[in-house]
């Protein structure tokens, strides 16, 4: 319900910050709530390995790093939950090491979050850290 709530507050900011008619958002679905987050999941139905669904502020990604090592199988681009994008990666979840270090290369910035524990779902938004 907490999520709910704050779902209402960043919509009521959004419509009092452009003061223009802004449609209440829907109920989400798991997939899409909190498009401001990162998600990362031990299992995808893509390809059965870990995925990254990274936080909509990020248009453009360059390039996923898990602690150190590019470890991905494939990019979607914007292409669901949010118009989020989706990074699939070679490995399972359980294959990572506790308080993995995800570092996502987009927009001209570097943005970095910790796993700590692989085998869970886990919600979060990544941190700017320097160049």
């Amino acid at each position: 319900m907490k999520w709910l709530i704050n779902l209402f507050k960043i919509w009521f900011e959004k419509k009092e910050k452009h003061k223009e008619i802004i449609a209440p958002p829907s109920l989400p679905s798991e997939s899409v709530e909190g498009t401001d987050y990162t998600l990362l999941k031990p299992v995808t139905t893509r390809n059965g390995h870990a995925g990254v669904i990274v936080q909509c502020s990020v248009r453009v990604i360059a390039k996923v790093e898990i602690n150190g090592h590019e470890d991905v199988q494939e990019y979607r681009v914007g292409y669901a939950n949010g118009n989020r994008s989706h990074v699939f990666l070679n490995r399972t979840g359980a294959d990572y090491p506790p308080n993995s270090i995800i570092r996502v290369w987009g927009d001209g910035k570097i943005l970095e979050g910790i796993w700590e524990d692989p085998n869970y779902r886990k919600t979060l938004i990544l941190t700017e850290v320097p160049k």
